[in-house]
């Protein structure tokens, strides 16, 4: 999420100009439980105290480890597997979940795997492409 550039114009209100970008995540997420998480991370920033990040004027992806290490950052999982494993790992985040909702759609996404797992990425994105 990111408050996107504005440009002055002689005469011209900058308020008007003020938007937020929110990037969701891909189509294979669900858009209710992430949009949800990033509410509750940004409210469990917010009464934690802290500071918003510094702004970046380059592309985050183009940061060595040690840039990213400079401001806090790091990269996020690579892959659906990495991605649980990640918040399987995270106790605060997963304090967030009832249990029952973590294990269904943990359940969901490991069997999600498993059929694609014989696939060439070709013939996962058709399979995908198949279910629209």
């Amino acid at each position: 999420m990111r408050i996107c550039p504005v440009a002055e114009v002689a005469g011209g209100d900058l308020s008007r100009q003020f938007n937020i970008e929110y990037r969701a995540m891909d189509a294979t997420a669900s858009p209710h439980l992430g949009l949800a998480l990033l509410v509750r991370a940004g409210v469990a920033g917010i009464r934690a105290g802290l500071e918003a990040p510094p702004l970046l004027d380059r592309d985050p992806s183009e940061l060595s480890e040690e840039e990213l290490a400079g401001f806090g950052a790091g990269t996020l999982p690579a892959d659906l597997d990495a991605a649980l494993q990640a918040v399987e790992e995270d106790a605060f985040l997963r304090g967030w979940l009832p249990d029952d909702l973590w294990a269904c759609y943990r359940s969901l996404k490991r069997a999600e795997l498993a059929e694609v797992a014989d696939c060439t990425p070709a013939e996962a994105c058709a399979r995908y492409a198949a279910v629209l």
